[in-house]
């Protein structure tokens, strides 16, 4: 049996691998990094060489073990393996080889260790005792109720720890993880010991479990290095600190490690995955080949020429040069608007005026609510994927709740107990602890109690201001009771004071309630409609034979469209806040990421990308992405107007560098007035004139 895989492949699939692929299919021996940029047709590739290891060079199927980091990747791996070499193997007696989780991989691994030594295996810790145990363990250690979107930062947290295996001074100081969540390390160091006494572990307890076999039984790493002499790595960029160790280990005897994947597009970080296993991999591997596929078979040159060119600012990666044979394509559309809210209406507009498959993305989970309650009303059908967090268990959503709740009912306790503090009324929250449970009087608040305990000569005016405001909110229109809220009654100023680096996260969600309670007419139908989201939400995550897709970039990834309509557009929602923050101080770690996270969002559309944008965000203004001048380097003629004067070309989003004023990005384009708008920061907005761009007093500056 020596079979031209290739050769088969062309005649019996009418599949022809180009030079580049060939070349990454016939690439058998030691380490190899195969660079591939998005559509580039990975999975065939894979699944050939495969093929091309066992049918020609005689390679024992059992040999050969392929690690993905998804159960779906490693059933999709294996069906397409399946549909296009069953037939071989059945007439030639070969199994098919291995397609492998890590964690499924450990699991295993695990196994073997107790065989040897005689021991039981810790069972998974359900999902209910975890939530039991770190609510306990954060009312004990950090003094407060652990939230839901606390506990899923918190998740999130501990498992970052334990891939990027940090250490307890790691945490401490600060450095290596950025975190809401108080006294971490100590919830981290007797989470894990509860775990161990309960005989307990969880999905990164698999990997540092084996990576510690690994080191203390060098025969159990002796027998899955014999037995797996071929490792193959999907989606390597995706691969934590702890996954890599774990492969390194497995391969340092063969050598025959073969890692695909792209940094360009790792996106990951906050799970732990680290793009440096791949740039550091010809130092790691010396005798290390190095193949690059750089077609993209997905996307019209428009898309791609415009992303290789965005991606291609980003410091840390290989050189690449995407290309595509595809058609020219439409252009990239932007469309402007006036209000950051009107970009749902726009999503849909845009939808409707495609055809085929469409996926509205968004950078956060939170932009899913007003775009559901929107195709909702309109009787849309969507798909939405992987949408975990329950909008009303959210605890702005819960405070803004407890708002209302109060109005209707002054005896709330509960509700009183939870928003006195953060109102403008000057209550300190230890005064909750001497105010009397008592039953309340006819027509007396837990405000007027309140008052009681001040001394005589301070003034109370604030607090009577606040409870007789709140007392008014049930007969508020709702969007004039959010705003009443968020300004008159203090809220936002107290999310701005206590939310840190992460107060742009939460001022989106009170723009998102803000924009739903402009939809209705009453509060009670406002209150109703937060009911019902979370249930139309779940209802629609079954929908998956629908031609509009609503998710996350993050989950979009590995994923195609036709159309992709991009959301959140604006400055510190997408690049976040923090990402602009350390990028001010010559980090650029963070919006390396998130410029990564773009161009993944960017190259999943195969015919049409649509990014809408806003002036505005309520009252205030708002600019239009940054990222916009990196792939819009030579823009289109779009809605907002667009001018060429002097050398440089105008367009929202374009950052300038003006001699007075400063650093500054254009937020509009008026060429019949023939002036344009610039956001110069502490400066202010300014309008210039057109005719200023004849002179040196403005040059264009990098993003």
């Amino acid at each position: 049996m020596n079979i031209n895989i290739f050769d088969y492949l062309k005649e019996t699939a009418n599949v022809s691998l180009t030079p580049q692929q060939l070349q990454a299919a016939q690439t058998i021996e030691g380490p190899v990094l195969l660079l591939a940029v998005p559509g580039a047709g990975k999975t065939t590739v894979m699944v050939a060489r495969i093929a091309n290891m066992i049918f020609h060079h005689q390679i024992d199927p059992g040999a050969i073990l392929t690690i993905t980091f998804s159960k779906a990747g490693a059933v999709d791996m294996r069906r397409r393996y399946e549909a296009l070499f069953s037939s071989l193997s059945e007439k030639y007696h070969r199994e098919i080889p291995s397609f492998s989780t890590i964690h499924a991989f450990c699991y295993r691994v695990l196994g073997s260790y107790c065989r040897l030594t005689g021991g039981t295996a810790p069972s998974l810790i359900e999902s209910r005792d975890r939530t039991l145990i770190l609510r306990e363990l954060y009312g004990q250690i950090a003094g407060e109720f652990l939230t839901e979107d606390l506990e899923e930062e918190l998740l999130s947290n501990l498992s970052f720890i334990k891939n990027a295996m940090l250490r307890e001074e790691d945490v401490k100081e600060g450095k290596c993880i950025e975190t809401q969540i108080k006294h971490l390390w100590e919830i981290y160091r007797q989470y894990s010991q509860i775990k161990r006494q309960n005989g307990w572990m969880d999905f990164d307890d698999m990997l540092s479990y084996t990576l510690t076999i690994f080191r203390k039984y060098p025969e159990i790493l002796s027998h899955y290095q014999q037995t797996f002499r071929y490792l193959c790595v999907d989606e390597a960029q995706d691969t934590s600190k702890l996954q890599y160790a774990i492969l390194y280990l497995l391969t340092r005897q063969t050598q025959n490690l073969f890692l695909v994947g792209d940094e360009d597009q790792s996106i990951y970080r906050f799970r732990g995955a680290c793009p440096e296993n791949l740039l550091e991999f010809p130092k790691r591997f010396p005798n290390a080949t190095v193949l690059k596929m750089e077609e993209n078979f997905r996307s019209t040159k428009e898309i791609v020429s415009h992303a290789n060119r965005f991606i291609a600012l980003n410091k840390q990666r290989f050189e690449k040069q995407m290309f595509t044979k595809n058609e020219q394509g439409s252009p990239i559309e932007l469309k402007v608007l006036h209000d950051f809210s009107d970009q749902y209406h726009a999503a849909i507009d845009a939808y409707l005026k495609e055809p085929g498959t469409t996926a509205i993305l968004y950078r956060n989970n939170l932009s899913a609510i007003p775009m559901v309650d929107i195709l909702e009303r309109n009787d849309v059908d969507f798909y939405i994927r992987e949408h975990k967090a329950r909008f009303k268990q959210n605890y702005v959503v819960l405070d803004v709740i407890a708002f209302f709740a109060l109005s209707f009912d002054p005896s709330d306790f509960e509700a009183f107990s939870r928003i006195c503090y953060k109102t403008s009324g000057r209550i300190r929250r230890s005064m909750l602890e001497q105010i009397s449970r008592a039953p309340l009087l006819n027509g007396e608040t837990y405000f007027d109690r309140v008052i009681d305990l001040c001394e005589e000569n301070q003034n109370t005016g604030r607090i009577r201001y606040v409870s007789a405001m709140i007392a008014r909110l049930r007969q508020m229109h709702p969007a004039k009771a959010m705003d009443t809220i968020l300004h008159q009654l203090g809220y936002l100023d107290y999310l701005e004071f206590s939310s840190g680096n992460a107060y742009s996260m939460q001022a989106q969600k009170l723009g998102i309630l803000t924009s739903l309670a402009s939809r209705v007419s009453t509060v009670e139908q406002f209150l109703d409609r937060i009911d019902e989201l979370d249930e139309v939400i779940a209802q629609h995550t079954q929908r998956t034979d629908s031609r509009l897709t609503l998710t996350t970039v993050h989950s979009a990834k590995g994923l195609e469209f036709d159309t992709v309509i991009l959301l959140d557009c604006i400055d510190d929602v997408f690049p976040c806040h923090s990402a602009i923050e350390k990028y001010k101080t010559g980090q650029e770690e963070e919006m390396e990421e998130e410029a990564r996270l773009f161009y993944v969002a960017c190259t999943r559309a195969k015919k049409v990308l649509v990014l809408p944008y806003a002036n505005y965000s309520g009252n205030n203004p708002a600019l239009p992405s940054r990222f916009f001048s990196r792939l819009l380097e030579d823009p289109q003629k779009d809605s907002s107007g667009e001018a060429d004067v002097g050398n440089i070309r105008l367009y929202p989003g374009l950052m300038i560098e003006h001699k007075n004023f400063g650093r500054g990005q254009v937020v509009g384009v008026d060429r019949k007035k023939g002036v344009f708008t610039v956001f110069f920061g502490k400066n202010g907005t300014r309008t210039l004139t057109m005719a200023i761009l004849k002179s040196d007093t403005i040059k264009k500056a990098m993003p």
